[in-house]
């Protein structure tokens, strides 16, 4: 009758644990700025996509983020021009498509990591863009093909662009 008294307070004792790593890990990985609880943050994020209804590129970038965890909203557009301009993208940041999410403007082929560093941060700035259409970007790759190396753009409320990232060739 002991060993069951004991066993009953050892499972009770893990049970508790195990709530109390449940909770206490994402919690102390978000108080310490980890990657990971950056990176869990973003997952479901929403994501507005506008586009033309001919780019097959487009869709292939959607795809790369709803792998990395992006909830996606594609929306097909007439005027592309229309949109770019009413979300203020400087005429050398802009690229075939348009996002938006969580209060910035996303324009172009910009990777899911770059998206995932600019929602951990927080910068001041309008949003990001990938100009033009970087060939190895995602949606942009082909087989075959070596990827170019590009950078992806800050875009400050002004319109000035600054480098964010870069990514290299292969």
């Amino acid at each position: 009758m002991v060993a069951m008294v004991d066993s009953g307070l050892l499972n009770s004792f893990l049970t508790r644990l195990r709530r109390c790593l449940l909770w206490g890990i994402p919690l102390f990985m978000v108080a310490l700025g980890s990657p990971l609880a950056a990176m869990a943050s973003t997952a479901g994020q929403e994501v507005v996509v506008f586009r033309s209804a001919a780019c097959e590129c487009c869709r292939a970038w959607e795809s790369h983020l709803t792998e990395a965890g992006f909830s996606v909203q594609d929306h097909v557009a007439d005027d592309m021009n229309a949109i770019k301009d009413a979300m203020g993208l400087p005429a050398d940041s802009t690229s075939c498509h348009t996002a938006s999410l969580a209060g910035y403007v996303v324009e172009g082929h910009v990777p899911a990591a770059s998206i995932e560093r600019m929602l951990a941060e927080r910068p001041e700035i309008k949003g990001l863009a990938a100009p033009g259409m970087p060939m190895g970007s995602p949606g942009m790759e082909v087989e075959g093909v070596a990827a170019d190396a590009f950078a992806v753009f800050s875009i400050a409320d002004d319109g000035t662009m600054a480098e964010f990232d870069f990514y290299e060739s292969e």
